[in-house]
């Protein structure tokens, strides 16, 4: 296929699986040095993305607000895309993906989506998510498909990627999430950045074991700052009021600006949520409490640097995302982990190894 002088990748999810891309959006650039490339993401996002330095163009659209849409696809259409990449599944997106002008779209293959794209591919379960999004990519472009194979063989060699503990030794330069980004520096001495917040209930740890493992990082003298949205700051209140002692910013941060914070932390405590993600971007030591989710659903962080603490219960995963309220209602999945289980990873693994 002839090389295409614009490209467009709509993705409208959640942070995390706009981040996800990133290793897509990478290639797209790698192979394709010379086309526009543009993207369609959630309102919020611009800034974040603007200053990531990987796209040309941005759109955003909100998802309760039908006039986004159609005004950004008037932006779009101003200047037409050749090649359309549809990361995100909804209906709403292939819809909206069906009004973009563009000589070939192509996205994962639903029985309903037939008439909305040129090219279909089955979306390859079975591999984490930059590794389905890349798919998109293989399908399309032969010389990458070969480095793609030589990757995901990789991959699927390494067996220990789902267990517990650092699950993923191989992702190659071409492959990972790493973007430049100017670490804060605010403190004399060392930080670390706890995120307690998540939009699902059931995805958060316990405010008493973030507010514990913020004592224990403090003992060892380290400032310790808590990080979130603002609709997450009655959890990050919570923690600050068992552990006074640490920064709280929750609230006070846009996403770019809390990037950077991850960037200049020594390490990133989180939930399985966004900030996770965020600490693969700038490659910060990562350790993810999992409850409802696992890594098996693919949505796991994509950097060499990330220890997963997790129980091994017949009820996960409970869902895609997690859930408000556990279904079973006991949240063991999360409730019996301890701050001593967290902080033994650092101790025991990270640590020791930097």
């Amino acid at each position: 296929m002839t090389s295409p002088p614009s490209i467009l990748v709509v993705q409208t999810a959640f942070l995390g699986d706009l981040l996800l891309c990133i290793p897509l959006l990478k290639n797209l650039r790698r192979y394709y040095p010379e086309a526009k490339l543009g993207i369609v993401c959630r309102h919020g996002m611009r800034k974040l993305i603007e200053n990531l330095n990987l796209v040309d163009e941005i759109y955003t659209v909100q998802k309760s607000a039908a006039d986004s849409y159609q005004e950004a696809l008037i932006d779009i259409n101003k200047a037409p895309y050749h090649t359309v990449f549809c990361v995100h599944e909804s209906l709403r997106s292939h819809f909206f993906v069906s009004k973009i002008k563009a000589n070939h779209k192509l996205s994962y293959k639903k029985w309903w989506n037939f008439l909305f794209f040129q090219q279909r591919i089955e979306r390859p379960m079975y591999l984490p998510e930059p590794m389905r999004a890349l798919s998109l990519l293989a399908a399309y472009n032969q010389d990458f498909q070969i480095e793609y194979q030589k990757e995901m063989n990789a991959i699927l060699e390494e067996e220990n990627f789902l267990s517990s503990g650092k699950y993923h030794h191989h992702i190659s330069e071409n492959f990972n999430m790493r973007v430049p980004v100017p670490p804060l520096r605010p403190f004399k001495k060392e930080y670390m950045v706890i995120a307690p917040g998540s939009v699902w209930a059931t995805k958060r740890w316990t405010v008493q074991g973030f507010a514990d493992a913020a004592k224990y990082f403090l003992d060892q003298g380290m400032e310790v700052v808590l990080l979130g949205a603002k609709e997450e700051i009655a959890i990050c209140n919570a923690v600050a009021t068992l552990c006074p002692e640490v920064k709280n910013i929750c609230g006070k941060t846009d996403l770019w600006e809390a990037l950077r914070w991850i960037a200049g932390a020594k390490l990133l405590l989180s939930n399985d949520s966004g900030p996770m993600h965020m600490a693969a971007i700038s490659s910060t030591l990562n350790i993810c409490v999992f409850g409802p989710t696992t890594l098996n659903l693919g949505y796991r962080p994509w950097q060499n640097q990330a220890f997963i603490v997790q129980k091994d219960l017949s009820c996960r995963p409970c869902g895609k995302h997690g859930h408000q309220r556990c279904p079973i209602g006991t949240h063991e999945c999360m409730e019996s982990i301890s701050a001593k289980e967290v902080v033994a990873v650092w101790e025991n693994d990270l640590y020791a190894n930097i």
